[in-house]
């Protein structure tokens, strides 16, 4: 019971400041949403903090977003936005892929091609978030 009330404090205290536009916050309430942790599971709620912490620059969740965004997992799929992202995130090699691609040249291929690329980088996604 005692680890049930400090975790509530926890998502109370995280939601105070999310109310402030702590971005730090956002991103650990999302986590908690992703994740089921201490609150119902919510993909769109986590989503939701995530991109607002995003929108505020805070690092994991531009990444994470980016993720969503190449992947189309819980968002529609905008690799343009994904760019975007990666870009502001200093990850030039990633930016390279998404800029040669033949999006518009062939929507499937793009598709398939980022797949592939999200298979490469998966292990540096998971490692920073």
């Amino acid at each position: 019971i005692i680890v049930n009330q400090n975790m509530s404090k926890v998502i109370e205290s995280y939601q105070r400041d999310v109310d402030l536009n702590n971005p730090i916050a956002m991103y650990k309430l999302a986590l908690c949403y992703l994740k089921g942790k201490i609150v119902k599971k919510d993909i769109s709620k986590a989503i939701e903090l995530y991109q607002r912490a995003a929108d505020l620059d805070e690092p994991r969740a531009m990444k994470r977003m980016a993720y969503y965004y190449v992947k189309g997992e819980g968002v529609e799929q905008d690799i343009l936005k994904a760019k975007d992202l990666f870009s502001k995130l200093g990850m030039d090699e990633i930016v390279d892929k998404l800029c040669k691609h033949p999006q518009f040249e062939d929507e499937s291929k793009a598709i398939e091609s980022f797949k592939n690329m999200y298979e490469e980088v998966k292990k540096e996604f998971e490692s920073f978030i």
